[in-house]
């Protein structure tokens, strides 16, 4: 007989803002670029400047926009972060309930007005994180499960088995 993982949690602001942030890092790969890019240019535009002695105003002259662009990279982050925590403010399920029912063949959502199911095989792919866990049904949307929602670290366990068992790819 196969074993059935209750997991059930309430889906605060600060559950939708690490959703957000987690989904974006695991779908986006420039997400956690685009800062070093930024830095670099920044580092080398400064490095041109000491390295030639250009004066100020002939350096705003020539590196305004590569400095305004390196500005942007590296505050993107920052933006992404109100972005999402703007957003949550806004969720219609903010505050729900959030019940899984996980087995060997299907894992079903549901919360007071609304519920949905799917088996294993409809999952792409699985991104554990440090405190959850993203469920891909598509490339750039995924569930967010947090581990705080798992009665024990033994049905943690048993949700990592049944992804392996189910062959979804599994990320750590």
């Amino acid at each position: 007989m196969s074993k059935t993982i209750k997991i059930e949690y309430k889906y605060t602001f600060e559950e939708v803002v690490t959703s957000g942030l987690e989904v974006t890092k695991a779908a986006s790969k420039l997400t956690g670029i685009l800062p070093w890019v930024g830095g670099a240019i920044m580092l080398l535009i400064v490095s041109l400047s000491l390295v030639f002695g250009i004066a100020m105003i002939e350096f705003l002259d020539r590196f305004l926009f590569p400095m305004i662009l390196a500005t942007t990279f590296l505050a993107m982050p920052l933006a992404l972060r109100v972005t999402i925590k703007r957003a949550a403010k806004k969720r219609p399920d903010l505050n729900n309930i959030i019940k899984w029912t996980v087995d060997d063949k299907k894992l079903q959502n549901s919360t007071s007005d609304e519920g949905g199911h799917f088996l294993w095989s409809k999952i792409i792919k699985i991104h554990e994180r440090k405190t959850g866990f993203l469920l891909f049904k598509q490339k750039k949307l995924a569930f967010w499960i947090p581990k705080t929602g798992f009665m024990n670290q033994a049905d943690i366990e048993s949700f990592k088995e049944m992804a392996l068992q189910n062959e979804v790819p599994y990320k750590t």
